[in-house]
């Protein structure tokens, strides 16, 4: 078991850095999410988790040097975050497109942390191989959690447009079922 403070070599800064910043801007842009009325429970138990996943990765980032070079720094935390941040702060949503957005940001992060798990496995490095395994876990939660609550949420957000006076109450839930089944289908074709 390898213990912290850890030194890496150079090929662990860029995707490292970007595990970093990502869980920066994607919990920043959670904590200024604003809703109409009451906060769904998903939308919370995403705001945690991605802020426990953010301390965790800072964590690790600040016992990390890499060779040759002093600690990682967090210098390009990305326009884009910083921008969905301050939209966030001003716009209530529905709670379908924050879900959307989440799922976006969400698939971001598990990409990140797989390019990091990858080049930890390559370069054979078990402490951060296992930070990257336990970051991917928890988005790959995330993503499963907000696919299955798109449909409710979208039937949800469509019932309280006026103008829409016949849903079918079960779209949801046939919706929930045909999606699930989309996306357990192999892809097969390279």
């Amino acid at each position: 078991m390898t213990t912290l403070p850890l030194t890496l070599p150079r090929e662990f800064t860029t995707p490292l850095r970007q595990v970093v910043d990502t869980e920066r801007c994607i919990d920043e842009a959670k904590q200024h999410q604003t809703h109409d009325g009451d906060e769904p429970a998903l939308n919370v138990a995403i705001r945690e988790a991605v802020h426990e996943s953010r301390l965790r990765a800072e964590a690790f980032h600040r016992n990390v040097s890499v060779s040759g070079r002093s600690r990682l720094t967090t210098v390009g935390r990305g326009l884009a975050g910083r921008a969905y941040s301050m939209v966030g702060r001003f716009r209530p949503e529905a709670h379908s497109l924050g879900l959307r957005d989440d799922f976006v940001n969400c698939t971001l992060a598990a990409a990140n942390y797989s390019m990091l798990h990858t080049t930890a496995i390559a370069l054979e490095n078990e402490a951060v191989a296992g930070f990257a395994a336990q970051g991917l876990r928890t988005y790959a939660r995330l993503i499963s959690d907000i696919r299955r609550a798109f449909p409710a949420a979208v039937v949800h957000d469509l019932s309280g447009i006026d103008g829409f006076f016949m849903i079918d109450i079960n779209a949801a839930a046939i919706a929930t079922s045909q999606q699930l089944g989309l996306w357990s289908i192999p892809c097969t074709d390279h």
